[in-house]
């Protein structure tokens, strides 16, 4: 087996990993002696290979993304749509613009008061938190609400903690 070939094997081997691991793949030149081989290295926390005594490492492409670049995914990326309770049987709508990005939620949320940014959004398996902040426009303060819920079936179960109490709201996704 040449050197050119010898590693392709292990390289089919590197690529199963990537796709049941989730890792990251590279290629790095080696010299040995007055003779140059691309040598595959395995990085499964993102980051790129230290220098291994050769050049620059590239990185190979990884199904997963690039080292570095988020990956979004579609479950709970969207809009949003709801109905909550205000009492006396009244009900206002309320929507969110969410996106999930490698766990972490961000968006907008609109409310009959006004619209807010999404912030310390979490996402794990069929759960999430978050908590919007927005200003009153006739009085100028700030309001932070916070959520938890969780996701089934194009619907999210949302617990709502306001300065009031809790609330319960239940939204389905209306468009990717």
């Amino acid at each position: 087996m040449d050197h050119k070939s010898g590693w392709k094997p292990f390289a089919v081997l590197l690529v199963a990993l990537t796709i049941l691991g989730g890792s990251s793949w590279y290629v790095t030149r080696q010299n040995v002696g007055s003779t140059s081989h691309e040598v595959p290295a395995v990085v499964s926390n993102g980051q790129a290979p230290a220098d291994m005594g050769g050049e620059k490492s590239a990185m190979l492409a990884s199904p997963f993304g690039l080292p570095g670049q988020k990956t979004e995914t579609a479950g709970v990326t969207g809009r949003w749509i709801g109905g909550l309770d205000v009492g006396g049987g009244n009900r206002v709508q309320v929507s969110f613009n969410l996106r999930e990005t490698d766990g972490q939620l961000s968006g907008t949320a609109t409310f009959p008061v006004g619209e807010g940014s999404i912030e310390d959004g979490k996402i794990a398996g069929n759960q999430l938190s978050f908590s919007t902040r927005h200003r009153l426009p006739s009085t100028g303060q700030i309001l932070v609400t916070r959520f938890a819920g969780d996701i089934s079936d194009g619907t999210i179960a949302l617990r709502m903690q306001t300065e009031g109490g809790e609330s319960r709201l239940s939204i389905n996704q209306v468009s990717r």
